[in-house]
């Protein structure tokens, strides 16, 4: 026999009304908060507080920050969301002094932008100052230095841009220090040597090298310059061999050169 408790289906009747209302009283709460968000975010994106209200630029040096924030064409009141960063970026780095550049969206509805710039790699000498050059081989006309400037070498006759842009790649390889003990760069070509240049050292040495492969040739200087009297006349040849050439004395008073290799013969 079986002692299994039946229950009338009138006593179920009022637990299935109380599951069912609780239901859908959970989809009413449900939809209604979806409604009511969908209105907070309409509200919202038709507000001011969707709009940038201020546009902030770090590690700007070299470039007005007003410059940066004009150049990205973003501006207080733009819609935050809708922002094209990708094309902002792009724009900013086609300023010469930028390297790279992030744009990002901050809390209280401000606009970052993160610039990393090139560097001062050298100065071109002009009659109204001093322009810098930057590592790209490019000059900033509108950043004139009016005094001598003691962070990067002064070059002169680089009349030429590509060989400009040359020397200066092979200058950001040299590495700042030696590049800080140099002084001066000229472009002392001759019809042998077409690349060669001049250059003054702030321990009062003179060096002749070539533009090609300059960071290679360069790159013994503090050794070798550590064998030389500075005050001993004479010129530092640095190509695909060292050697130091001063000046001597003959009995008949007149001045020859002489060679005093320091590690095997110049080409």
């Amino acid at each position: 026999m079986n002692d299994e408790k039946v229950v009338p289906m009138e006593d179920r009747i009022p637990a299935l009304k109380e599951q069912r209302k609780r239901r859908a009283n959970r989809r009413l709460i449900l939809y209604l908060s979806v409604f009511f968000l969908l209105i907070l975010f309409v509200v919202y994106f038709q507000s001011p507080l969707s709009q940038v209200d201020k546009l902030q630029v770090n590690g700007a040096s070299y470039t007005e920050p007003e410059r940066v924030t004009q150049v990205s064409g973003i501006a207080p009141g733009d819609h935050l969301w809708t922002l094209d960063t990708t094309e902002a970026k792009s724009r900013i780095e086609e300023l010469p002094a930028v390297a790279s550049a992030s744009i990002s969206r901050g809390i209280f509805r401000t606009v970052t932008i993160d610039v990393e710039e090139r560097n001062r790699i050298a100065y071109v000498r002009q009659s109204e100052g001093y322009l810098p050059v930057l590592d790209s081989g490019d000059i900033l006309h509108e950043e004139r230095v009016d005094h001598s400037p003691s962070d990067a070498p002064v070059v002169y006759g680089f009349t030429d841009p590509e060989l400009l842009k040359e020397f200066t790649a092979e200058l950001a390889e040299t590495g700042p220090g030696i590049v800080n003990r140099i002084s001066e760069v000229t472009h002392d070509a001759t019809e042998e040597r077409p690349f060669q240049i001049r250059l003054f050292m702030n321990d009062g040495i003179e060096v002749r090298s070539q533009v090609p492969d300059f960071s290679e040739r360069i790159q013994d200087y503090p050794t070798v310059a550590a064998e030389i009297d500075p005050s001993e006349p004479g010129v530092l040849f640095m190509n695909q061999s060292t050697y130091f050439e001063a000046p001597v004395v003959e009995d008949d008073g007149e001045d020859s050169e002489g060679e005093s290799a320091l590690e095997g013969e110049s080409d």
